[in-house]
């Protein structure tokens, strides 16, 4: 890409320029402060752009945690890192810019906040567009101004022989809203900055603008590495789905247990899940999703608190003196255990040779059934509009992530889901968009 067009000048010259007008792009702005008193590097006063293709802003935000938009979790932040993918190299970030932080920075928006019982944080309005209006305003009172409907079509770094710390980006108008002067070609034009920050999302939901255009930019352009990407936090398909006929039927306690092929185990999750035609769903088997990929397996527990021989031991004592069918044991064991009857009938007849279930293999299916998911659905590159977030991204180790800025070009960001960094549903991937956010705005703001 050559650098033709008109050269900087006040009008296409920002101090910051930030790519997505998601979650991350959004606090970003919301949260940016100056401290240099408001000078940029050309004198100017500061002004700050944010480019987004997308017609609506924060439209992710919109519809995350059904609407009313779960930002962040309850705890101690300490206990953060384990949720995410990478967590051990996020944790001065996550550390530094808290959940406690990030609740105290909603309340000075406006935004007071609600902690529900399994400790996720919503906005007390219970609605993600308040939200959004709030980090607009404050974005616009920040300096910064949005624009819709352009897209990137590419990045020049800076020349750093000639001294040249503006970076270059090309833009091309998918939309009606365009500011650019007339005098230029109407449908391109470049602007200029000296610190600019990629925050534009994954590969999932391309309706909200996270369809993963910019990344062959960024690795055709500036030779950015990505690790392989694929759809995280959804339902789960199953093959040959043994409870297809319980859909519907929620289970309060489960555990799951996620193992690679090898059969190391690579996360264990418990929590509610929901049968459903096609499979699993809810917060424990949508959380599993995250940390699987084609070649793992599922291990469910029916009853955690019990091992196998502590099941088989129930059963007998229960079950001593009466007919050793599958409606008797089903019986039986709902009542034991208190989970549905429907379900335990299905188990029951799992184990049996004939009407006579075997107790040891019950036992086995109650602790440790195994689960075939269907991998279509978690594929390298596959884009799926059911799934929250990706999974994968820029590859951590070309970031400084004290900074969030690329070691090999300074000026240069990547905050939020466009980072390999994902965390389990219940809040955690837009605290870590704003956690990254303000570590990315904290090191630029200190700069200029």
């Amino acid at each position: 890409m050559e650098n033709k067009g008109f050269r900087p000048t006040g009008k296409n010259t920002y101090s910051v320029v930030v790519v997505g007008a998601g979650a991350s792009g959004l606090l970003f702005a919301a949260g940016y402060t100056n401290l240099n008193g408001g000078s940029s590097t050309d004198g100017r006063g500061f002004s700050g752009l944010i480019i987004d293709h997308n017609g609506k802003a924060g439209a992710k935000l919109l519809i995350s945690g059904g609407g009313r938009c779960n930002f962040t979790h309850g705890g101690n932040i300490k206990d953060f890192p384990s949720h995410y993918h990478n967590g051990k190299k996020i944790r001065s970030s996550l550390y530094k810019h808290s959940n406690k932080a990030f609740v105290d920075f909603m309340a000075g928006l406006g935004i007071s906040a609600t902690e529900e019982e399994d400790g996720r944080i919503f906005p007390s309005s219970m609605r993600g567009s308040s939200v959004v209006s709030a980090l607009e305003r404050k974005s616009v009172s920040s300096g910064f101004t949005l624009l819709q409907g352009c897209s990137i079509t590419g990045i020049i770094p800076p020349d750093r022989n000639s001294g040249e710390n503006l970076w270059c980006l090309s833009l091309k108008r998918c939309g009606s809203r365009y500011p650019f002067s007339p005098r230029e070609n109407q449908e391109t034009a470049m602007i200029y900055t000296s610190s600019l920050v990629i925050a534009a999302g994954g590969i999932t939901f391309p309706e909200t603008g996270s369809d993963g255009s910019i990344h062959q930019i960024l690795e055709q352009n500036l030779g950015i590495r990505f690790t392989d990407m694929a759809p995280a936090l959804m339902n789960i398909n199953l093959k040959n789905n043994p409870f297809g006929q319980l859909a519907g039927v929620t289970l309060e306690s489960t555990t799951l247990t996620v193992l690679r092929s090898s059969g190391k185990k690579e996360k264990e999750i418990s929590g509610s899940i929901l049968l459903t035609g096609s499979g699993i769903s809810g917060p424990a088997a949508i959380n599993a999703s995250a940390w699987m990929e084609p070649g793992s397996f599922l291990q469910i527990s029916f009853v955690p608190d019990m091992d196998e021989g502590q099941v088989r031991a129930l059963l007998e004592r229960e079950i001593k003196g009466r007919t050793q069918n599958v409606n008797n044991i089903a019986s039986v064991l709902s009542a034991s255990t208190a989970l549905p009857k429907s379900l335990t009938r299905v188990l029951a007849a799992m184990a049996a040779d004939g009407d006579t279930p075997s107790l040891k293999k019950l036992s086995r299916l109650l602790t440790s059934y195994r689960l075939e998911p269907d991998f279509s659905d978690l594929s390298s590159g596959r884009i799926l509009n059911r799934a929250m977030v990706t999974k994968g991204g820029i590859c951590l180790d070309q970031i400084n992530m004290k900074a969030m800025e690329f070691k090999d070009y300074p000026g240069l960001y990547a905050i939020g889901e466009i980072l390999d960094v994902h965390g389990e549903t219940g809040g955690y991937n837009i605290q870590f968009a704003y956690s990254s956010a303000m570590t990315a705005a904290s090191a630029i703001s200190g700069r200029q």
